[in-house]
């Protein structure tokens, strides 16, 4: 599963433990000894991740006491911004397809999608797959 720094953060003030899938098995044991002690275990790989979704929350309250937060762009809008490509990945998302499977649907790169799928959530101004999801959904619906 792939997560976005904002989504990473909240998980971590709620207490969740995040590692990656490709963990070493010796981190893996360490994180659940640590996990079993409360601590937080957090791999190397996501400390960046997590520094970044820190700093994405702290520049996002600072906009929201300034009253500079942004809106969400129209649907009329974010259609034209929104690539061809870009819309056919957006289904798939809705519909519960991994990035593996849409790139073997669309024969391209893995890699491929995850830019796209990146590019969607930003055109968009969302944070996560599952909030594409019911964008693409409420879109759907209203065709």
């Amino acid at each position: 599963m792939t997560v976005d720094d904002q989504t990473l953060a909240a998980v971590l003030q709620r207490g969740v433990s995040y590692l990656l899938e490709t963990v070493d098995g010796d981190v893996l044991a360490e994180s659940i000894v640590s996990a079993m002690l409360n601590q937080a275990p957090i791999s190397p790989q996501m400390a960046g991740k997590l520094v970044n979704a820190c700093q994405v929350l702290q520049e996002r309250a600072q906009a929201e006491r300034s009253g500079e937060a942004t809106a969400r762009p129209s649907p009329a809008t974010t259609r034209k911004q929104i690539t061809p490509r870009e819309q056919q990945i957006l289904h798939e998302i809705a519909r519960g397809v991994s990035n593996k499977e849409i790139a073997r649907t669309f024969d391209i790169a893995e890699a491929t999608v995850k830019i796209h799928v990146q590019n969607i959530l930003r055109k968009l101004n969302l944070s996560s797959r599952v909030q594409a999801a019911v964008y693409a959904a409420a879109q759907e619906r209203g065709r």
